[in-house]
């Protein structure tokens, strides 16, 4: 039980019924519930669903602790940044698995050149380059948009935009992909006709 509570942070609430615990503490209180037997293969069915950032943080720091201690842990997730997480990431889509691979080895293996642009009306800035025939595909992510290229634009292509856009865009730099930009791009693969995952 000690153990537990010093895994879980959840001793100043042990007078507290379950009932009345917040989202992340009744998810560290069902983990601590499937440690207390010591299992050597830890199965969690989205976690951290409705948790929030600061308790999502400190259950992996738990589930780190429990790997470090030799259990195999195997995790779903619809947050596609808790993936970097993970020793192996499998990205399910219509299901089936669509890639498989470490976090880095599905970064490295993304196949378009990337930019990070941020500006004004980000919506019509999306959809100015969603008309672009160089651009392969665009999305908004929070107060930036992550568009991605058949070939890095040159300098006057930049100027282009800027110039069509009437100062709305203001600001682009080349960004290394995502886990949620590689799913995103294998998703857009499965509904093009001409593209295949095998």
């Amino acid at each position: 039980m000690a153990r537990m509570y010093r895994f879980s942070q959840l001793a100043p609430f042990r007078k507290r019924y379950a009932g009345a615990l917040s989202g992340g503490m009744k998810q560290k209180l069902a983990l601590s519930c499937a440690l207390i037997h010591t299992p050597r293969v830890l199965v969690l069915d989205e976690p951290t669903y409705g948790v929030d950032p600061v308790s999502r943080q400190e259950f992996w720091e738990i589930l780190r602790a429990i790997q470090n201690e030799g259990a195999a842990i195997l995790v779903s997730t619809a947050y596609m940044d808790e993936a970097d997480q993970c020793d192996r990431v499998a990205l399910f889509f219509n299901g089936k698995i669509a890639a498989l691979d470490t976090p880095a080895g599905l970064k490295a293996g993304f196949p378009y050149p990337l930019f990070r642009i941020e500006g004004k009306e980000l919506r019509r800035v999306r959809d100015f380059f969603a008309s672009q025939p160089e651009a392969q595909a665009t999305q908004l992510f929070g107060d930036a948009l992550h568009v991605t290229f058949h070939q890095p634009p040159r300098e006057e292509d930049w100027r282009r935009y800027q110039d069509s856009l009437s100062g709305a865009l203001e600001r682009w730099s080349p960004h290394p992909p995502s886990i949620e930009d590689v799913f995103l791009n294998l998703i857009g693969n499965e509904h093009d006709p001409q593209n295949h995952i095998g």
